[in-house]
């Protein structure tokens, strides 16, 4: 055999070798850009058969999987909004073409009231307070922080770069709350 047949036959075997090799690795990411649908199956803590599932509003079908895991993430979050502030989602699984979570919903609580005290009527004004948001309402802790977050910025414009805004006299009653929103200078 001569050399150049040699080279010929060795750059053929390293080739074919490398095909072999890479072979299985395009053929899985191929398969794993496919996007199927996803399904999320949620087995709820602590709750029986008669929760109002439905009425939490959860999404429970998926383009693929990044989908449902971004949106499991949020879960929390979401139900915090709707009145379920300590919700979380405690285990999470796949079988198959389903994710599982079980998911800890705690208690519901809804505003019997939120009243303002020592809070300049500009500075509610400023952060769009309007009493009737708290009233008999579900308890939504990001709408909450979101107003103490708008006094705060109204103050800090108004020369008073250190005050605070928190909730005080604080009343849980079963499922209803009722707080006092106060601010020091």
């Amino acid at each position: 055999m001569n050399s150049k047949a040699v080279v010929t036959f060795k750059k053929g075997l390293t080739l074919c070798i490398l095909l072999c090799c890479l072979h299985p690795c395009v053929w899985s990411q191929k398969t794993g850009d496919i996007k199927s649908p996803i399904s999320l199956v949620i087995h709820y803590v602590g709750k029986d058969s008669s929760f109002a599932t439905a009425s939490l509003g959860l999404q429970t079908g998926f383009a693929g999987a990044t989908e449902a895991v971004a949106y499991i993430d949020k879960i929390p979050q979401t139900l915090a909004s709707k009145g379920y502030p300590v919700a979380s989602v405690d285990s999470l699984w796949q079988q198959g073409d389903s994710f599982h979570i079980q998911l800890y919903t705690g208690q519901k609580y809804n505003w019997i009231q939120l009243l303002t005290y020592n809070i300049d009527k500009q500075a509610l004004d400023a952060a769009g307070f309007a009493q009737k948001n708290y009233n008999n309402k579900p308890l939504n802790i990001s709408q909450l922080q979101s107003l103490q977050q708008r006094l705060l910025n109204y103050y800090e414009k108004q020369g008073y770069p250190f005050a605070s805004v928190y909730l005080d006299s604080i009343v849980i009653s079963e499922d209803k709350m009722s707080a006092l929103l106060k601010a020091d200078k």
